[in-house]
C-alpha cells in the first residue's frame, strides 16, 4: 500500500562487509564517503583478532613482489576510506608474512571506523611509539574507552599525548577531550531523562534506521537486507540491500514491515523520506556509487500523483551545489516574526559551513512556491566536527540533531535547541538513556506527546556487537530532557554569578580594573569549553524603564564584546538586560545611605557559567 501521509526523519546510510573467508568473520563497516556513515550488517558477530586471521586468497593477477604491492594497496585504501579494503588486504599481508609494526594502525582504524571497538583496540594498542600515527592511535583509543565509560583510562591515553613532540592539530583535540570528561562523567551519573526500549517488531537482522510516525497507525523506516554492501555483477554495481518500508500499527504493536517500492534501482536508491501533504511532496536522499570518487548523497524530491508517487527530481543547485554531500532532508514549521512558515533542515558538508557536515535550512515561500537559498543554522547547533540527522519539533519549536563533537558521552549524541525568533539558543545535550558512548542518532519527537524514535548501536546485555543499529522508541519522564532555558532569576536554579562588575551611574564602559578581572575570567571560560557564558547586565531604580534597560544592555553587551576579543566563542555566550527587575538588594523600606548603598550593588554585571 502506498501511504498517503509519509514523514520519514533522516537516513544515515549504513554497511557491513563480510571480509575474512577463512573464520567467517562478518565485519560491520562504516563507509566514510564524505563522513556520511553507511552503517549495516550481521547482529551476531564471532569476535576475534583481525591481525591473525586472513583470506585463504591473494588477489588476482599481482605482480611478482605481492608484499609491495599490497602494502601500497592499502595505503591507498586508507586515504580513500575504503576501510573494507584495507582489512582484507592486510589480511592478504599476513598470508604472505608480510605485516609489520606500521599496519597495525591502518588495520587499528578500519576496524575502529567500522566500529568493531574490540578488534580496534587490540591493533591500536600494538602501534608503536616511532610510528607517526601513534598519537592518533591514542586519540582513538582514549575514545573507545570513553565509549566502554571507562573515563580513567581514557584521560592516561589523553595525557600520553601531551608527552609527544607538539602536534598543532592533536593537541587542541586533545586538551578539548581532557576538558570535556568532567562534563561527561557528570552526564553519565545524572538521572535517567526516558524510559527507553527496543521496537522489536520492525528491526530486522542488520541495520534499521530513520523511524518516523507518519500517523497513529503507520509508521516508515530503514532497514537494510542483508551483511554485504554491494553485490559485482558483470562489473556493475548492484545496489539491493536497502530498503524503504511500512509498518501498520495491531493490537499496540508494529506488524512485519513491508517494502515501499519505487524508489530503488540497480545503480542508486532512495532513501531517507520525509513528506509534506501541504505541497503534497516527498522529499528524498538519493545515493549514487561513483567507480572512484565515492557515493554521492543529493536531495530529491516526489511529487504524490493520486496512490502513486511520480519518478524522482533532483532538486535545485542551491540545494545540491558542486561536489557537496547533501541528505537527511526533514520538513516541518516554524515561527518568523509570529508567522508559521514551512521549513526543510537538512545535512550538508557544502561550503561555508563550521566543519564536516553541518546542519541547514530553507524557508518555503508560499507566494512563489518555491524553497529559498539555504541557511546555515548557526554556531549553536554546528561545529568544527558533524552535525547530522536533524529534526524540528513545530509544537515545541525545538530543534533534534546528533553531533560528534558537542561535549557528550561519545560517538554521536542526540541534542536539543530552541527556536527564536532571532535564531537558535545553545545546544543542550538529551542525556541518558537517549545518549550512551556509542552513536545515538536519527532522534525524531511526536509532536505533541512525550514519545518518539531513535537509532543506536549500542549492544544489547550481553553482547559485544556494536556493528549494527537498532529502532528504540521511548518515553520521556524527566523534565531534564526539556530545553530549560535561564531563569529571570538565574541563582534560583543553582547558579551564582562567577564574576560581578559594578558601574558608577549611567556608566556603561568597562574601567582598568574590570578588564583586568575579565582577562582572568576568560582563562577560565577557556578551560571550561563546555559551559556556556551568561552575561547579565544590570542597573539600579533611578530613571525610566526604557532607559534603564537601554543602559543595562550597553553594559552586557560591553563585556560580552570582551569576552569576544578574549577568544571566548560567540556560540558559547547568552546576554540579557534586565534593568532594575532583579536587584540584589531590594529596595523596600530603605531610605538614605542605606539606599544608596542597595544602588551602589545593584548597578552592575554578573556572568554566569552555566549547562543549558
Amino acid at each position: 500500500m502506498i501511504l498517503k501521509h509519509l514523514s520519514v526523519s533522516q537516513f544515515r546510510v549504513k554497511t557491513t562487509i563480510n571480509l575474512i573467508k577463512k573464520l567467517s568473520l562478518i565485519i560491520c563497516g562504516i563507509l566514510l564517503s564524505v563522513g556520511v556513515c553507511v552503517a549495516q550488517g550481521g547482529k551476531s558477530l564471532e569476535k576475534n583478532k583481525a591481525v591473525n586471521t586472513a583470506s585463504d586468497k591473494t588477489p588476482e593477477d599481482k605482480p611478482t613482489n605481492v608484499v609491495r604491492f599490497l602494502r601500497k594497496a592499502i595505503l591507498r585504501f586508507h586515504k580513500q576510506d575504503n576501510i573494507a579494503k584495507v582489512i582484507e588486504y592486510c589480511g592478504y599481508l599476513v598470508n604472505k608474512q608480510g605485516f609489520t609494526p606500521e599496519y597495525y594502525y591502518y588495520l587499528g582504524n578500519s576496524y575502529y571506523q567500522a566500529r568493531e571497538f574490540i578488534l580496534a583496540e587490540a591493533n591500536l594498542k600494538q602501534v608503536p611509539k616511532t610510528d607517526k600515527h601513534y598519537g592518533l592511535a591514542l586519540l582513538q583509543l582514549a575514545e573507545i574507552q570513553k565509549t566502554f565509560g571507562k573515563y580513567t583510562e581514557a584521560k592516561r591515553y589523553l595525557e600520553q599525548i601531551g608527552n609527544l613532540k607538539p602536534d598543532t592539530a592533536l593537541l587542541p583535540l586533545k586538551d578539548r577531550a581532557i576538558d570535556g570528561l568532567p562534563f561527561t562523567m557528570q552526564l553519565a551519573k545524572e538521572p535517567a531523562t526516558a524510559i527507553l526500549y527496543k521496537a522489536t517488531q520492525i528491526n530486522h537482522p542488520y541495520s534499521d534506521l530513520a523511524a518516523a510516525l507518519i500517523d497513529s497507525v503507520h509508521l516508515l523506516h530503514t532497514y537494510v537486507v542483508d551483511d554485504s554492501a554491494v553485490s559485482e555483477e558483470q562489473g556493475k554495481r548492484i545496489f539491493s540491500n536497502t530498503r524503504l518500508s511500512e509498518s501498520v500499527l495491531v493490537n499496540d504493536e508494529w506488524a512485519d514491515t513491508k517494502d515501499l517500492d519505487g524508489f530503488q534501482s540497480d545503480f542508486n536508491r532512495f532513501v531517507n523520506g520525509n513528506f509534506d501533504a501541504e505541497i503534497n511532496t516527498l522529499f528524498l536522499t538519493k545515493i549514487t556509487e561513483g567507480d572512484k570518487k565515492g557515493q554521492k548523497f543529493e536531495l530529491f524530491t516526489s511529487k504524490l500523483d493520486g496512490q502513486k508517487f511520480r519518478k524522482p527530481r533532483k532538486m535545485s543547485k542551491d540545494f545540491n551545489p558542486g561536489k557537496s554531500q547533501n541528505l537527511h532532508p526533514s520538513v516541518s514549521t516554524l515561527k518568523l516574526r509570529g508567522v508559521k512558515t514551512k521549513v526543510l533542515f537538512f545535512t550538508s558538508n557544502r561550503k561555508g559551513g563550521y566543519g564536516g557536515k553541518d546542519i541547514w535550512y530553507s524557508l518555503y515561500n508560499k507566494k512563489t512556491k518555491k524553497w529559498q537559498s539555504p541557511v546555515n543554522a548557526g554556531a549553536y547547533v554546528n561545529t568544527a566536527g558533524n552535525e547530522i540527522t536533524p529534526s524540528f519539533d513545530s509544537t515545541l519549536e525545538i530543534l533534534y540533531f546528533s553531533s560528534d563533537y558537542h561535549i557528550g558521552l561519545g560517538g554521536y549524541d542526540v541534542f536539543q535547541v530552541k527556536w527564536e525568533e532571532t535564531g537558535f539558543y545553545p545546544a543542550k545535550n538529551m542525556g541518558v538513556p537517549i545518549n550512551s558512548g556509542y552513536d545515538d542518532h536519527y532522534f525524531t519527537r511526536i509532536p505533541g506527546t512525550r514519545e518518539g524514535f531513535l537509532s543506536s548501536n549500542r549492544p544489547n546485555i550481553g553482547s559485544l556487537n556494536t556493528c549494527c543499529d537498532d529502532i528504540f522508541q521511548f518515553s520521556i519522564v524527566n523534565l531534564k530532557g526539556e530545553v530549560v532555558m535561564p531563569s529571570k532569576k538565574t541563582e534560583d536554579r543553582g547558579y551564582k554569578p562567577v564574576l560581578t562588575l559594578y558601574f558608577q551611574t549611567n556608566e556603561n564602559e568597562l574601567s582598568p580594573a574590570q578588564i583586568r578581572s575579565l582577562d582572568s575570567l576568560s582563562f577560565d571560560l577557556l578551560v571550561n569549553s563546555h559551559k556556556t557564558v551568561l552575561v547579565k547586565g544590570h542597573t539600579d531604580d533611578v530613571g525610566s524603564q526604557s532607559y534603564n534597560l537601554t543602559l543595562s544592555e550597553k553594559r552586557a553587551q560591553n563585556v560580552y564584546e570582551y569576552l569576544k576579543v578574549r577568544k571566548v566563542e560567540v556560540h558559547r555566550m547568552l546576554k540579557a538586560a534586565v534593568e532594575m527587575r532583579e536587584p540584589a538588594i531590594p529596595y523596600e523600606k530603605l531610605s538614605g545611605d542605606a539606599l544608596d548603598n542597595a544602588r551602589k550593588y545593584n548597578r552592575r554585571v554578573e556572568i554566569f557559567m552555566i549547562s543549558l
